[in-house]
């Protein structure tokens, strides 16, 4: 199975593809780099934690971007791995929606009062969480916390790549990089995604999408390869 998302993310993915009786080959094609002003405007943010009700965390990298989590504000988060993330910091999740999905997300905040949100995000992030937290009336702060950038495989990675039966596509982030640097015949003939946004992602760089994973999440995603690979 080949991996392709970044490297110090893959371990929790490998070993659940191992557990579910899977070879994974890592080939990262992201990383994660620190945004443009090197964290300063983050920083501010954080520093003024007491006039946020909530931080929410999108990705275990946003959460591994914020140095200090401030105590004040309650905490929330997409899905099951950015949960786990804050959990290997010490600290619990007050909110995760059902479907671990930016809508989602939007649709578990519409059952509290309106608030202040600190949102830290990969530069470019699509706008659908702030936008959608701001129509049910929301103040949120929106800022950089980290960027995602492309990595180039060598390549003894890339023919590894090739005796791959299924890829599994954790972001669109990923999907784009991997077809950078690989053409859809270099492609594994199976593609997982992990959830809508990948999926279309996939689709708009001409892959066909085999499977996507119910729950979104790396579980899901395991599933949803055993399912179309061990029927």
């Amino acid at each position: 199975m080949l991996v392709v998302r970044a490297a110090h993310q893959s371990d929790r993915l490998s070993h659940r593809l191992a557990e579910a009786g899977f070879e994974p080959v890592v080939v990262p094609v992201i990383a994660m780099e620190p945004p443009d002003d090197e964290g300063q405007a983050l920083s501010s943010a954080l520093h003024r934690g007491e006039r946020f009700d909530w931080i929410v965390f999108t990705s275990s990298n946003a959460v591994a971007a914020v140095d200090t989590i401030p105590a004040g504000p309650r905490l929330a988060v997409v899905g099951p791995g950015t949960a786990h993330a804050l959990t290997a910091r010490g600290r619990s999740c007050d909110l995760m929606p059902e479907v671990s999905t930016a809508e989602g997300l939007v649709n578990a905040f519409g059952a509290h009062t309106p608030g202040t949100v600190l949102l830290p995000l990969a530069a470019g992030a699509r706008p659908t969480l702030a936008d959608g937290l701001r129509s049910l009336g929301w103040h949120v702060t929106a800022v950089t916390a980290y960027r995602t950038v492309a990595r180039v495989p060598d390549a003894a990675e890339l023919e590894a790549s090739r005796s791959c039966a299924a890829v599994l596509f954790t972001s669109s982030s990923s999907v784009l990089s991997w077809r950078a640097v690989a053409s859809v015949a270099d492609t594994p003939a199976t593609v997982v995604s992990i959830g809508p946004q990948t999926s279309a992602t996939i689709r708009s760089v001409g892959l066909r999408v085999d499977v996507e994973a119910n729950p979104h999440t790396l579980d899901g995603l395991v599933q949803a390869t055993r399912s179309v690979l061990m029927p």
